[in-house]
């Protein structure tokens, strides 16, 4: 009967802590809430690294109208006239602004179009923390016709197709 006892509570106790025994239903809580702690932490870094990626990256949608400012250069603006999809990628045709009190000569302006970047969140789970966006396939790039010049409180045309871009809902250019 002593063995039979014994049998019962080795199943039930896993070990002690301060005086009082483990069970396992304790170790079964405690890993579930480790668990929940680790999938917090592993959205809290996504968080962050998303904001700060957005943050960092020089992007503006790909909208007609709107005058959207270059985050990584500032005093620079960019104002699409036209966005089209057409069998060759994203055509996008628009003008350039400089603010800036400086002249701009040979300025070159390249494109680049991936995913969104909330789109990547199951990828970034797999492994948090580890860098992740820098390495990040853009899905077509181009380069404009080089701009001569750029005057202070000027505009000027650009135009360029980037190619393997089909329309989605939301289509970044970076």
């Amino acid at each position: 009967m002593t063995d039979r006892l014994e049998g019962a509570r080795r199943d039930q106790m896993v070990g002690t802590s301060v005086g009082r025994p483990i069970h396992s239903r304790d170790v079964r809580a405690l890993w579930f809430i480790r668990r929940e702690e680790r999938n917090q932490a592993a959205e809290l870094s996504w968080s962050l690294a998303l904001t700060d990626e957005a943050n960092l990256r020089p992007s503006v949608e790909a909208k007609v109208g709107p005058i959207q400012f270059l985050k990584q250069n500032p005093g620079f603006s960019i104002t699409f006239e036209q966005v089209n999809y057409v069998a060759d990628g994203l055509h996008l045709e628009g003008r350039i602004g400089n603010a800036n009190l400086l002249h701009v000569s040979t300025l070159t302006l390249n494109f680049d179009v991936t995913k969104p970047l909330y789109q990547y969140k199951d990828d970034y789970m797999k492994a948090p923390g580890e860098l992740f966006f820098p390495l990040l396939e853009p899905i077509g790039k181009a380069q404009a016709k080089p701009i001569e010049t750029l005057n202070p409180g000027t505009t000027q045309p650009f135009e360029v197709t980037i190619p393997n871009v089909r329309q989605t809902k939301t289509t970044f250019v970076s």
